[in-house]
């Protein structure tokens, strides 16, 4: 018999490592005045290393995708700003969010 078993043969056992998750963050201004520019940049982390692609909402509707940097005109009052961060490669993906006060 050998030492890896009846056959002498290497015995092994695959396993699966699960895939990473993605961890997203966002900064950007919480109060803007009227009709001003604000820009809004998010920054994730897949611990795999894949690529990320971002998809802006403000209040609901599609406003921005791909770039991790969002800039907004005439938000109005009490905007709600969302970014989700999705790998393509794993489809995870994860959300960031922020009110912003418009005087």
């Amino acid at each position: 018999m050998g030492a890896y078993g009846a056959g002498g043969g290497i015995n092994s056992k695959m396993s699966q490592v699960p895939q990473s998750s993605v961890v997203v963050s966002m900064n950007g201004p919480s109060v803007v005045r009227a009709g001003a520019p604000a820009r809004f940049v998010a920054v994730a982390i897949d611990a795999d290393g894949n690529s990320i692609v971002y998809d802006w909402y403000l209040n609901g509707q599609l406003v921005g995708d791909r770039s991790n940097v969002l800039t907004v005109k005439d938000m109005g009052a009490g905007a709600e700003i969302v970014v989700i961060a999705t790998s393509p490669v794993t489809a995870q993906s994860a959300t960031a969010s922020m009110h912003v006060s418009v005087e």
